[in-house]
C-alpha cells in the first residue's frame, strides 16, 4: 500500500516538472509590446496609412504652388511683301499676394507699319510695374486661400485617418494576441488537470489490482482522464488556429510574412497586469481623441471654409489694374513715373444671384448637418466610454470573487481528498470537488480575459493609441 502511494507521489512530480519544462522551453517569445511594435512598423496596412498622410502632404504643397510667381510672355509677327506688318512682344511676371491680388512687371516691345499706334514702342521696348486686385469678390477671402486652408485641414485628416486604421489594427490585433494567451493559460490548466487525472486513473488500477479500491472506480477515473483529454485536444485546434491569425499580423522588416508559429506569447496573467496599468492612465484622462470624431471634426472645417467662400461668391466682381510705364525712350533702364499709367477696372455680377446664394445656402445645410453628426458621434462614444467603465468596475469585482471561490474550491479538495485517503470519501465525491476547482480556474481565466478585451474596447473608444 505504502509501495503504491509512493508512486503516485512520483507520477504527481513528473507530471509538474513536464509542465514547467514546457513553459521554460528555449522558443523564442513575442511579447505584445513587441508584437504590437512590430505591427506599426512592417504591417501594409500601417504603410497604406502612411501614403495617406504624404499624399495629404503632397496636396498641400500643391496647393501651396498657387501662390508661387508665373511667368507668361507672348510674341506675334506678320512679315508680307517683304514688309514687316508688326512685331509684338508682351511679357509679364505676376507674384500672386494673400488672396486675389497680384504684384507684377513686364516688358513690351511694338514695331510695324501696319502696328495699331497705342502698341507702338520705342526699340528698347516699355518696361512696366503694376498690381492687380479685387476690390470686393475675392478681397478678404478666394478660391486659391480657400483651396489652401481646406489642404491643411486634410492634412489634419489624413492623420486622422491614419490614427484610425492604426486603432482598428491594434484593437484586433490586441484582441487575438489577448485570445491566444487566453487559450494557452486553458491550455495549461487542462495539462495540469490531466496530469492529476492520469496519475489518479493509474494509482486507482494499482489500488484495484490489490484489492484496495473496487473495479468501478477505474471506470470512472478513467472517464475523467478521456473528458480531460479531449478538451486538451479541442483546446489545442483553437491554438493553431487563433496562433496563426496572430501570426498574419506579424511581418517582417522587407514586407514578406511570418510563416512560423513557433513563438511564445506573454501568459494571461501579464497581459492582465499589463492593461490593469493602462486602464488607470486611461481612467485618468478624461479626454476623447478617437480619430473617427476628430475626422468629423476635420470634415465640419472643410465644410465650414466652403460657405466661407460661397458667401464671398455672393458679392460682385470688382477687378482693377494700374500699371506705371516708363517714360525712357533711349535706354532699357526702365524710369517710371506716376504721370505715365494705364488702368482699367471691370465690374460684373449675375442679375438675380440666384446660384451663388444656393450655393450658399447648400454650404450652409452641410456644414450644419456635419455638425448635427458630430454631435451625435460625439455623445455616443461618451455613452459608450461610461458604459466600459461601468463594466470593467463590474469584471474587476468578478475576479475578486472568482479568485476567492477558485482559493476555497481548491481548500475544500484538499479536504476531500484527505478524507478519500483516509477511506472517507468516495472517487465521485473527490472528482466533483475536483471539477470545482477546474471549472473555478477557467472562469477565472474567463473574467481576466474579459477584463482585457473590455479595456481594450476602452482604449479603442478614447483613440488614444495607449496599447503598448
Amino acid at each position: 500500500m505504502t509501495a503504491v502511494r509512493n508512486s503516485l507521489i512520483v507520477l504527481f512530480i513528473i507530471a509538474i516538472n513536464s509542465i514547467y519544462s514546457q513553459e521554460n522551453s528555449n522558443t523564442p517569445t513575442l511579447s505584445i509590446k513587441q508584437y504590437l511594435t512590430n505591427i506599426e512598423m512592417n504591417y501594409p496596412l500601417f504603410k497604406k496609412a502612411d501614403n495617406i498622410i504624404r499624399e495629404s502632404e503632397y496636396n498641400l504643397k500643391a496647393q501651396r504652388g498657387l501662390y508661387d510667381p508665373f511667368v507668361k510672355a507672348d510674341y506675334q509677327n506678320k512679315y508680307f511683301n517683304s514688309n514687316n506688318y508688326y512685331s509684338v512682344l508682351s511679357s509679364e511676371i505676376k507674384q500672386p499676394l494673400f488672396t486675389s491680388q497680384y504684384l507684377k512687371a513686364g516688358y513690351e516691345f511694338g514695331d510695324g507699319i501696319y502696328l495699331n499706334p497705342e502698341s507702338k514702342t520705342s526699340s528698347y521696348g516699355m518696361p512696366f510695374l503694376g498690381f492687380e486686385a479685387s476690390l470686393l469678390q475675392g478681397m478678404l477671402f478666394d478660391k486659391r486661400r480657400a483651396s489652401v486652408l481646406k489642404a491643411r485641414e486634410y492634412l489634419k485628416y489624413g492623420k486622422a485617418e491614419r490614427n484610425d486604421i492604426a486603432n482598428d489594427v491594434f484593437l484586433e490585433a490586441s484582441n487575438f494576441y489577448a485570445e491566444l494567451s487566453f487559450v494557452n493559460a486553458q491550455l495549461n490548466i487542462y495539462n495540469y488537470f490531466i496530469q492529476l487525472a492520469k496519475t489518479r486513473n493509474q494509482g486507482i488500477i494499482a489500488l484495484a489490482e490489490i484489492g484496495e479500491k473496487p473495479f468501478i472506480d477505474t471506470v470512472e477515473a478513467s472517464i475523467i482522464y478521456q473528458s480531460r483529454v479531449l478538451e486538451l485536444q479541442s483546446l489545442s485546434v483553437d491554438n493553431r488556429k487563433i496562433a496563426a491569425i496572430v501570426n498574419s499580423f506579424n511581418w517582417k522588416s522587407d514586407g514578406t510574412v511570418n510563416t512560423s508559429l513557433n513563438f511564445n506569447i506573454d501568459s494571461l496573467e501579464i497581459i492582465f497586469n499589463h492593461y490593469k496599468e493602462i486602464l488607470i492612465k486611461e481612467l485618468n484622462n478624461d479626454t476623447i481623441n478617437n480619430p473617427e470624431l476628430q475626422q468629423y471634426l476635420i470634415k465640419q472645417n472643410i465644410l465650414k471654409i466652403e460657405k466661407r467662400y460661397r458667401a464671398e461668391m455672393i458679392k460682385p466682381q470688382l477687378d482693377v489694374k494700374y500699371n506705371f510705364l516708363s517714360n525712357n525712350y533711349n535706354s532699357f533702364s526702365p524710369q517710371l513715373n506716376s504721370n505715365n499709367y494705364k488702368w482699367g477696372a471691370t465690374l460684373s455680377f449675375p442679375l438675380f444671384l440666384r446660384t451663388p446664394r444656393n450655393e450658399y445656402k447648400i454650404a450652409g445645410l452641410q456644414f450644419q448637418n456635419s455638425r448635427l453628426e458630430t454631435d451625435a458621434k460625439s455623445n455616443e462614444l461618451r455613452n459608450k466610454v461610461e458604459n466600459y467603465v461601468k463594466a470593467i468596475s463590474i469584471i474587476s469585482e468578478q475576479i475578486n470573487n472568482a479568485q476567492r471561490n477558485k482559493v476555497l474550491s481548491k481548500r475544500l479538495l484538499e479536504a476531500e481528498k484527505l478524507k478519500f485517503d483516509n477511506g472517507e470519501s468516495s472517487l465521485f465525491l473527490l472528482n466533483m470537488r475536483e471539477n470545482k476547482w477546474l471549472e473555478a480556474e477557467i472562469k477565472l481565466n474567463e473574467y481576466k480575459f474579459k477584463f482585457i478585451t473590455s479595456v481594450l474596447q476602452l482604449i479603442h473608444l478614447k483613440g488614444n493609441l495607449n496599447y503598448k
